[in-house]
């Protein structure tokens, strides 16, 4: 066998393996993906990451997820000022706690937060605030449900 015929041999194996690798393609993606193939179309933002999902802690039938967010932030116009800027450091704390109940039917979830600054110096614009949700859902037959929500 001499070189351009080996060379003829090795380049119609390659085009060969390189045509089935990519008409195999598709259908590997699918099969060992399907979880990627059923999000097609949803915004990267929007999907589903059950590793990343909050374990949450049970009590009883309900599931309670707590929350901290601590920051430290730079004001350099506290007062919202045209002249004579005053700037400051804040210091926000936020916890929040979400129940959601885990019924078999029926649901029923309550939501609460603060949202805490506090500034270095001008501790005039310190603020808390608050709030506090529930809703819930009443099944009472197969296509009729009742939903309420206050908050």
């Amino acid at each position: 066998m001499n070189s351009s015929n080996r060379v003829s041999t090795l380049t119609l194996i390659a085009a060969s393996l390189a045509t089935t690798i990519a008409i195999s393609s598709p259908a590997l993606a699918e099969d060992d993906f399907p979880a990627i193939a059923d999000q097609r179309g949803t915004h990267v933002l929007d999907r589903e990451r059950p590793e990343f999902d909050a374990v949450g802690i049970r009590a009883g039938s309900f599931m309670l997820y707590p929350e901290l967010e601590l920051g430290v932030t730079y004001d350099d116009n506290v007062f919202g000022t045209q002249n004579n800027t005053d700037s400051d450091i804040y210091y926000g704390v936020s916890p929040s706690v979400s129940i959601e109940s885990d019924f078999g039917r029926h649901e029923l979830n309550f939501n609460g937060y603060t949202d805490s600054r506090f500034y270095s110096s001008d501790t005039s614009e310190d603020r808390f605030d608050w709030g506090v949700a529930a809703d819930g859902i009443v099944d009472v037959s197969q296509f009729t449900q009742i939903q309420a929500n206050v908050g």
